[in-house]
């Protein structure tokens, strides 16, 4: 198992969160399979929290913006690098062993490492899923630049259409648009449910500048008028704090806030505005089918 006679690799965590980089993981990991026998992802993973300390919290740590665990995404990473160099192979479903040379290069001394794997100067390794989900969410982002200047350079009527589509095909009831010129502060109107039981009233602007309090008062009001309890207020531009506090105090009503940004972040989501380019699918070796007699 673990020993300290294996060779240490050091590398500054930059975030100071504990969490070791997969430079320092690379050989703790060929140590745990050092046995010969199979080992499977998750006894590794405990193996190596238990190698470096790690508390629950720490091990619980998120990428930012995601829920994928950091340790967890790191060893993937690092054993995604240990196959590519055949240090290690996958012999069932999410078990692992060790190669020869994976072998050999633990019995290496640190001067006798081949030049070609100079684990002390390589950058840091980069898990494959984590740099997919990098470069989506990276495309996202510049698509959703590119929907809301699509909306605003539509004609003003699309956004209230726009609006009501989105919120039907997140699985609320039918809407309608109101009668222009006679919404008083309304701009359409969708039920809560497929049964229609509620009603949501729903207030869009596209607007350059900002939102701020006095158009939610407004927009409160009219849901007052109205008897309605619930509103949403969307707009292509953002909300002012005190736009965010005085609706955060509101008790007799709820409004809920969707800006610019979040607007174009549900449309790609739920598929309003936008077709699917491409898919990419991801396969993994099926050991059954190779173990069959």
């Amino acid at each position: 198992m673990i020993g300290e006679c294996f060779i240490v690799i050091k590398d500054k965590d930059s975030t100071g969160d504990g969490i070791p980089h997969s430079k320092e993981i690379m050989v703790p990991f060929l140590e745990i399979l050092s046995d010969g026998k199979e080992h499977t992802s998750s006894e590794i993973l405990n193996l190596l929290a238990i190698y470096f300390n790690l508390n629950e919290e720490q091990r619980l740590i998120t990428h930012e913006n995601s829920k994928d665990y950091k340790f967890t995404a790191r060893i993937r990473g690092t054993r995604h690098r240990l196959k590519q160099m055949d240090f290690i192979e996958e012999v069932g479903q999410s078990s692992y062993c060790i190669t020869t040379s994976g072998l050999n290069f633990l019995n290496m001394n640190n001067s006798k490492k081949p030049k070609d794997i100079n684990l002390e100067t390589e950058d840091e390794i980069i898990d494959p899923i984590d740099l997919l989900k990098d470069t989506k969410k990276q495309i996202d982002k510049e698509l959703a630049q590119s929907v809301i200047k699509k909306i605003k350079s539509a004609h003003w009527s699309k956004l209230e259409k726009i609006v009501l589509s989105l919120l039907e095909k997140m699985g609320y009831g039918e809407g309608e648009l109101t009668v222009s010129g006679a919404d008083k502060g309304i701009d359409g109107k969708i039920k809560e449910d497929k049964l229609g039981l509620d009603k949501i009233y729903v207030q869009a602007k596209r607007w350059e500048d900002s939102v701020g309090a006095p158009e939610l008062q407004r927009f409160s009001g009219a849901l007052d008028g109205e008897g309605v309890k619930k509103g949403v207020f969307i707009t292509t531009s953002y909300f002012t704090q005190p736009a965010i506090e005085y609706v955060s105090r509101l008790e007799s009503k709820t409004i809920v806030l969707i800006d610019g940004e979040r607007l174009a972040e549900l449309m790609i989501e739920y598929g309003i505005g936008v077709t699917e380019k491409e898919y990419f699918i991801l396969k993994k070796i099926d050991h059954s089918f190779f173990n069959e007699e």
